[in-house]
This record gives structure tokens, C-alpha cells and sequence, in this order.
């Protein structure tokens, strides 16, 4: 709810005195924000809000890439001025999750972030640790979710009996399984 003020709007004095203050304590550089008048904006929040709620945003998983699937293109440039291109690795890491993911939901009906975190994933010959799967999962959640028409919903007594399964946990599913079983009450 920032709104961040480019070096060219701001006094030539400030900005030297940015400068230097950065360079001083070997930062790569200081930046000028405006807050808006959240009267004005509080509905935007409250939506904004919502949706992050919707898709189990987590710090942990804060990203360009995540704010983009999330939000779009545009706002994703609003809060990040430096559009810094994937890694190759993130982008395999990334894409052999989709595919576990969309594997497990084919063959399964389901699929666990403890799943995709306790897969194998290798790339390049490098196994990829659990921390780095799990900030990957949570960066491309959004993404996956809404190409494919799939939800991420707590599993409940009547998930587990459509699925044959036992857990309480949040599953990735078809969003037309949820859809039938909501039908259904």
C-alpha cells in the first residue's frame, strides 16, 4: 500500500545524501516511498487482502513471480521497479513441481505440499533440498492453481470419502470435485 517515488521526483540534495549514506554502509541504494490515504484505498486492501488469504499467501513464498501469478503483470511491476529473470534451475524446479503435481492429481484425484516437498527433484545432478521446494511450491501455487481449474482446499470428511482417502490436510484437487461435492449439499 506504498507507493514508491522515483529518484527523479525527489530533491537533487536528498538524493546525494542517499547516495552516500548507501554507499557508506555498502547497501545498494535507499528508497522513497508516499503513503496513501487508506480511506481512499482501504477497499482495494481489504480485496487485496482477501485474495492472499485465498491463496495461502506466506511470507516464505513472497516473490515477484508469485505476486504476478497472483495479481498480474502490472502490479508485479508497481512493487517490484527490477524485473530480474528466473534461473534456469528455478525454472526446472518449478516445472517438475507442476508436473508432480498434475501427475498426482491425474492418478490420485489429490495431491499434498508435503508430497511435492518429499519428491525427488534433481537437477542439473544436484538434489534439491526441502526448503527450496517448498519456496518454489509457494511461489507457483497460484499459477497452478488457476491454469489448471484446481483448488487448495483442507480436506474433509466428504473429500476423504470421494477420494478414498484419510488425511486433514490441505489438498490440491479438481476444482469440479469440490464444485460436485457443494452440489451435493
Amino acid at each position: 500500500m506504498l507507493i514508491k517515488v522515483p529518484y527523479n521526483r525527489i530533491d537533487d540534495k536528498i538524493v546525494k545524501t542517499a547516495k552516500e549514506i548507501s554507499k557508506k554502509n555498502k547497501e545498494q541504494g535507499i528508497c522513497f516511498y508516499t503513503i496513501p490515504d487508506y480511506a481512499l484505498i482501504l477497499d482495494v486492501a481489504e480485496k487485496r487482502a482477501k485474495t492472499l488469504i485465498e491463496c495461502r499467501f506466506s511470507i516464505k513464498g513472497m516473490s515477484r513471480t508469485y505476486i504476478e501469478n497472483v495479481f498480474g503483470q502490472e502490479f508485479a511491476d508497481q512493487v517490484y521497479h527490477v524485473h530480474i529473470k528466473p534461473s534456469t534451475k528455478n525454472y526446472l524446479i518449478q516445472e517438475s513441481i507442476e508436473n508432480f503435481i498434475l501427475q498426482q492429481v491425474h492418478q490420485v484425484g489429490y495431491c499434498t505440499k508435503d508430497m511435492v516437498i518429499n519428491q525427488s527433484i534433481v537437477v542439473n545432478g544436484v538434489s534439491i533440498k526441502k526448503h527450496t521446494k517448498d519456496f518454489e511450491f509457494r511461489r507457483i501455487l497460484p499459477d497452478i492453481l488457476q491454469k489448471y481449474s484446481l483448488v487448495y482446499v483442507k480436506a474433509n470428511k466428504e473429500i476423504n470419502s470421494k477420494l478414498n482417502i484419510n488425511t486433514f490436510k490441505y489438498i490440491i484437487v479438481k476444482e469440479e470435485l469440490i464444485s460436485m461435492l457443494r452440489q451435493k449439499v
